[in-house]
């Protein structure tokens, strides 16, 4: 899971530090955690989801599906795409 998180904070361009920041994490501790010095905790786990609601809690916490949640089509675009296709 330590290597997904570190594929999220390149994938965000972001330092630890500030991805630390963003997440309500003390640096030390996500660093420490990273670095496989302390176990990563259910608190930093759910830290990182609530931060990026956009990130996969599947593809976090499982290696599952794709990181960045698939938007939800939207039902009023949908129609919209149908309506211009008739057109």
């Amino acid at each position: 899971m330590t290597d997904r998180i570190k594929s999220l904070i390149s994938h965000l361009g972001l330092s630890t530090r500030a991805f630390a920041i963003n997440c309500g994490l003390r640096q030390n501790t996500l660093s420490n955690q990273l670095n496989g010095m302390r176990e990563l905790s259910l608190s930093t786990i759910m830290a990182i989801l609530t931060a990026y609601p956009d990130v996969s809690a599947e593809w976090l916490m499982r290696g599952a599906d794709e990181m960045i949640k698939a938007e939800l089509p939207d039902a009023n675009a949908d129609r919209v795409l149908k309506m211009v296709d008739t057109i």
